[in-house]
Order: C-alpha cells, then sequence, then structure tokens
C-alpha cells in the first residue's frame, strides 16, 4: 500500500493530501486497511528555505516584543472599570479558595454590579472562570502583595503572544512576508491597540484563540495527535474566557471533517481529539457554574443568554458593518471580505475554515441586546477574535496582487511585466502603512487618557498601601467612591487592596452604586444587572428611612472598632466633607488626615492630540454591558481636570 503525496502547488493555496493509490480499493477491508491509513492532511509547500521561514520568523517576534516594550509605557496597574471588578476580584478569591463565590459580610459591603447572586445569597461574577484563573495564577507566584501588580501585565503580554500567532497563521495560507504584514495590521487594529493595557477579557481571549487556531492548523497540515489536544484545549479556554468563543466549534469541525476517513473507525477517534480536549475546560466550567449559581452560566441569570434576536441582527447590521469598517478594521474591511471569498474560490477546504470562524461570530454580535450607532469600542470590542479572519483574507489578496505581473514559466517579462512587479508591493506597503497609521493615530488619544485615569488610581493604592501596609485584608473597612470613570475606585481597590468595601453613599437613599439598572426593571428582559439582586438590595434599602441608613453606617463602624479594625476613606475633597458631615460630625467620633494629595497625572502631561484630529471617530466609546469604568479606548475628557485627594481614618473619641 502507498500513498500518494499532495502535488506542489503555489504557496498561498492549501490542498487537500486525500488521493490514494488505486491498489488500497483492492485491499479486503475486513484486514483493516482503513484502518490503518494515516490521516488526510492539508500540505501547504512555501516554496521558501528554512533560513528564510526562520528570518521572518525572528522579525515576528521582534515586532511583539516591541509593541510590547511600547504598550508597557502606557501601562499603569489599576482600571475602575465595574467589568474588571467582577473578573479581578473573582480572581482574587479564586486564588484563595478555588472558587469565585463569595458570602458578604452584610447587605451593604460592594460588589460590583456585575455579580449575581445565587438563592443561598453568594454573589459570584456572571463571567466564567477564564481570566480569574489567570488572575489566581498571579497571586500564586506573586502573593497578595505583588498578585494585583502581576495581574496587569496579562493583557499586554497576551497581546504580543498573539501577535506571534497571529504571523504563524498567516504565514500558513499568505506566505512569510505577508504574515508579517498581517502582524502589524493587528498591531496597529483599533480594537487590538485600545485593549492591549485593559485588565478585560478580550486581549487574553485573542491570544487563546489565535494560538488555538495555529495548532489546530498545524495538525491539520501534520497530523500529531498532540497537536490536535493542545488546539481543542486552546479553544476550550477560550470559552473559559468569553462564552460565545463556543462558536469556535465550527471551524474545529471543518478541519475534522476535512482530515476524516468515513470508512476508517480510528479515524473518528482521531479526528474527535480536538473535541475532547475541548470539552475538558468547557465541562468544568459548566459544572462549576450549575453547582456554584444552579445555572450553565451566569448570563442566564440576567436573561442575556437569551439577548439575541433576528429582528435585533435586521436592526443593527448595517450599523455593525459601519462601525466594523471605520473603527473595527479601517480601510482594510472590503480588502479582506474580498479575500475571503477569493480564497473560497481557490481552495474551498481553507475557504470554508475562515468564513466559519467570522461569520457565525458576527451574525451573533450583530443580533445582541446591547450596543449601537454611539458605542463605538463599547460593542466592537465583542469583535476582537474575529478580526484576524479578516486580515488574513487581505494578506493573502496581497499576496496574489503581488505576483499578478509575473510572467508564466518559460515566457519572459516585458517592461510592463517589471513595472507592475515593481508597483505592486509598493501599492501594498501603502495601503498597510494607511491603514495601520490612521488606526494607530485615532487610537493613541484614549489609550492615553486610559492611562491617566488608570495612573492617579494607582496613586491612591499606593498611598493607601503606604498608612495600611502593616494591617491584614481583614483589619480594614474602607470607604471609596462607586460611580462611573475615576470615580469607580471601589472598583479597582477592592481589588488591589482584599479590604471590606462599602461605597462612601452606600447608607444613603441615593442607590447609585448599584440601582442604576439600564433598560428599565423588567426581570425578564436581558439586563446587565441581575434582577435577583437588584430586588434584594430594593428590599433592604426599604427597610430603612435615611436617619435610619446613618445609624446603620454608625453601627458598622461601631463594629469594625470593638474588633479592633480600622475605618479609613479615600475621597475626594467634596466627597470627604459631605461624608464626614454626614456620618462623623457632632457624633462620638474624631478624623484625622492621613494624606492628601492632588491626582499627579492629567492628560495634558502625556499627550496633545493634533487639532485637526476629528472626535467623531472617538465619540461614544462606553463601556461593557453594565458600564463602570473609563471605556475602552478611553472616555473623552476623562480625568481632564486633576482632583484634591483625601485619606481619613475614623475613630472614637
Amino acid at each position: 500500500m502507498s500513498v500518494v503525496a499532495a502535488p506542489v502547488v503555489d504557496g498561498s493555496k492549501l490542498v487537500n493530501e486525500d488521493r490514494v493509490d488505486q491498489s488500497v480499493s483492492q485491499i479486503d477491508y475486513a484486514h483493516g486497511a482503513y484502518a490503518s491509513l494515516p490521516e488526510r492532511t492539508l500540505q501547504l509547500d512555501l516554496d521558501e528555505p528554512i533560513w528564510k521561514q526562520r528570518l521572518y520568523l525572528g522579525v515576528a517576534i521582534i515586532i511583539a516584543i516591541g509593541y510590547l516594550w511600547i504598550m508597557l509605557g502606557y501601562l499603569a496597574p489599576a482600571h475602575p472599570g465595574v467589568d474588571q471588578n467582577g473578573y479581578l476580584v473573582g480572581g482574587r478569591v479564586f486564588a484563595h479558595t478555588f472558587s469565585t463565590g463569595v458570602k458578604p459580610a452584610g447587605p451593604f459591603e460592594y460588589f460590583g454590579a456585575m455579580w449575581v447572586m445565587a438563592e443561598d445569597g453568594w454573589l459570584y461574577p456572571k463571567y466564567p472562570l477564564g481570566i480569574p484563573i489567570l488572575t489566581a495564577a498571579c497571586f500564586w507566584i506573586g502573593g497578595d502583595a505583588n498578585g494585583p501588580l502581576l495581574t496587569y501585565y496579562i493583557s499586554p503580554v497576551c497581546a504580543a503572544l498573539a501577535l506571534v500567532a497571529m504571523y504563524l497563521l498567516t504565514r500558513q495560507i499568505a506566505g512569510s512576508f505577508f504574515g508579517l504584514l498581517g502582524t502589524i495590521l493587528l498591531a496597529s487594529n483599533a480594537i487590538f491597540f485600545t485593549q492591549t493595557n485593559n485588565p478585560w477579557s478580550h486581549v487574553p481571549d485573542a491570544a487563546f484563540v489565535l494560538w488555538g487556531m495555529v495548532f489546530l492548523v498545524w495538525w491539520w497540515r501534520y497530523n500529531g495527535l498532540w497537536r490536535a489536544a493542545i488546539a481543542g484545549l486552546l479553544l476550550g479556554y477560550a470559552v473559559l474566557i468569553r462564552y460565545t468563543e463556543g462558536l469556535l466549534l465550527l471551524p474545529m469541525a471543518v478541519v475534522a471533517l476535512s482530515k476524516l476517513r468515513w470508512k476508517s473507525p480510528r479515524s473518528y477517534l482521531r479526528c474527535a481529539t480536538p473535541l475532547f480536549a475541548w470539552l475538558l475546560p468547557v465541562g468544568y466550567l459548566l459544572i462549576f457554574n450549575k453547582l456554584a449559581m444552579g445555572t450553565w452560566t451566569g448570563y442566564d441569570t440576567t436573561n442575556e443568554s437569551t439577548g439575541f434576536e433576528v429582528s435585533t441582527l435586521g436592526e443593527k447590521w448595517r450599523t455593525t458593518l459601519s462601525q466594523l469598517y471605520q473603527l473595527g478594521a479601517f480601510f482594510i474591511l472590503p480588502i479582506g471580505l474580498l479575500g475571503l471569498l477569493l480564497i473560497g474560490q481557490r481552495s474551498w477546504r481553507i475557504g470554508l475554515f475562515l468564513m466559519s470562524w467570522l461569520l457565525p461570530g458576527v451574525l451573533l454580535y450583530s443580533a445582541y441586546y446591547w450596543g449601537g450607532e454611539r458605542m463605538g469600542m463599547g460593542f466592537l470590542r465583542f469583535f476582537l477574535t474575529l478580526i484576524p479572519p479578516i486580515l488574513i483574507g487581505a494578506c493573502w489578496l496581497f499576496s496574489k496582487l503581488s505576483t499578478i505581473g509575473y510572467p508564466r514559466e518559460g515566457a519572459s517579462g516585458g517592461f510592463m511585466t517589471k513595472l507592475s512587479n515593481s508597483i505592486a508591493p509598493i501599492a501594498i506597503g501603502l495601503i498597510v502603512l494607511v491603514a495601520a497609521s490612521a488606526s494607530v493615530r485615532e487610537s493613541l488619544a484614549g489609550v492615553t487618557r486610559d492611562y491617566v485615569s488608570n495612573q492617579n488610581l494607582a496613586t491612591t493604592a499606593a498611598i493607601i498601601n503606604m498608612h495600611t501596609k502593616h494591617n491584614t485584608n481583614d483589619d480594614v473597612v474602607l470607604f471609596a467612591e462607586a460611580g462611573r470613570g475615576p470615580a469607580g475606585s471601589a472598583n479597582f481597590l477592592q481589588f488591589a487592596t482584599g479590604f471590606e468595601i462599602y461605597a462612601n453613599d452606600a447608607f444613603s437613599t441615593n442607590l447609585r452604586q448599584f440601582m442604576g439598572a439600564r433598560g428599565g426593571n423588567d426581570p425578564d428582559q436581558p439586563n446587565p444587572l441581575q434582577p435577583r439582586r437588584r430586588e434584594a438590595t430594593q428590599k433592604e434599602y426599604a427597610k430603612y428611612n435615611d436617619k435610619q441608613l446613618i445609624e446603620q453606617q454608625n453601627l458598622l463602624m461601631n463594629r469594625a472598632f470593638v474588633a479592633n479594625r480600622r475605618v479609613i476613606a479615600v475621597l475626594p475633597v467634596n466627597e470627604a466633607t459631605r461624608f464626614l458631615k454626614r456620618f462623623v460630625q457632632d457624633r462620638p467620633y474624631q478624623f484625622q488626615v492621613l494624606a492628601a494629595w492632588r491626582d499627579p497625572v492629567r492628560t495634558s502631561d502625556v499627550y496633545t492630540p493634533p487639532p485637526e484630529q476629528s472626535g467623531q471617530r472617538q465619540r461614544g466609546q462606553g463601556g461593557g454591558p453594565g458600564g463602570g469604568g473609563p471605556p475602552a479606548g478611553g472616555a473623552p475628557g476623562a480625568n481632564a481636570v486633576p482632583r484634591d485627594m483625601q485619606l481619613i481614618e475614623i475613630k472614637r473619641k
């Protein structure tokens, strides 16, 4: 028995190596001939020497390291977002308990709005376990002292890893040089760029998805069950980060079915290997959710898992397409889509693979209840892992255009041929330059504003740590702001300090810190805020009038003093004045200002936007469901005016 090798083909075309010698059909099936056949593979002949492949890989790694170095210059180890509160505080808890569940000390203790309440009163982040596990790993490595700092390196490091994976994946289809162009296009992509330093889920998700796809294609080409298993594990872990990555079962199925030998029993087991590996993390996640929250996902508790409607798709598809072009894949989107269509004509298998990656996710999020015309990055961040197939399509088309003027074998090229060969690379370079520079230019202001807001928060945390370094997490009760943007310090400080946190207005009838429900109060409609928790909070506040709420706050402080715990508050001066007047003055307490400072960084200190820069593409870059932090890409005017802050300790007289 012999297998005929796949023919040597153009470097940009994947070909199925499925032609079996005619003698196979004459072998008795009962003797296991089909079962012994090798897996079907896709073979790509890059027609490049090994030294050249390694050289380009080295360049890609240098690009990734350079990108990481540049982005670390904009990294500040803090973030006030309410979504980030769920991910990161959940990770801190997981590091110590191997669960993200928390039993609040009382009904007024602060937990961000993205936490959901189980029937037994325990709170869990509604998000899956992927980011909390990565956060917990930082605590296992650095301990409680350095764990919070290490956590903020997860996204930028994952960004660098994603860029290397982007090169390796694009190279399989378009060749090494165009793999580098794909790496540059992803690095400069507005969604990728603005999310790199954000301790959100999107960049780590992109890293796991891209590396999963790399191993999946390697398995497609080279066989090896270990490659299949790694691909399944990585894509399964992506589901632990974002539930919707379960749609990547479709491209996985395309690869597995294209490798399947229908009459070989062993082939079914081999081709199911990535699925078995995928089920390990996904099964663990579903079992945890069911046991902890009583639902398969945390989004079931907020009805957001049902927030996808065909009618919404009909209303939003134009807006989605427009935003993808203007912000998500500026200038490259039509080129990438054309390339994907043409790939399908040249090799339907690889075309189907890329389309099954792109289209289901685009359709799903276009049908999502959240987002709209003015959401900008707050909506487009969902599409980050769908950008790579668009860029791959563009790079493949570039690779074909770069050879369009080459003469056929045996023919000599004339003047026009030589001119075409010279112009094509220049034109392609200009396209990439325009797309990359425009995306970075429009995104830099938002990244800078995020840095300013986060650096000022990091300063606040450092000052608190200076005055509490001899205290354990259980020694301190901390009051902080729980608003939106820079006023969301409670979201960050709960993670950074591990203290028992309360919103400065928790003991008032102003339920700003949690009750700002979006989309109304209908418990059957998708809403970022869980109906059960919202109703429990409303019932709790209904028990007290304003005077009684003040008494509850004083009772909380008295209990802390009895337990020899410290009570401190970190607030802007105007908020601190109101807080002291309401809860401390004319009562048996005294206070001491431990520290007073002004936010040390402002936007104008680090960035001056060009006067002609349009605000249109920066406008409306709102945060995700639940809001609560500087939006992805920065909030216009965030922390433009530095705030005067105070750290106050309250004691008994």
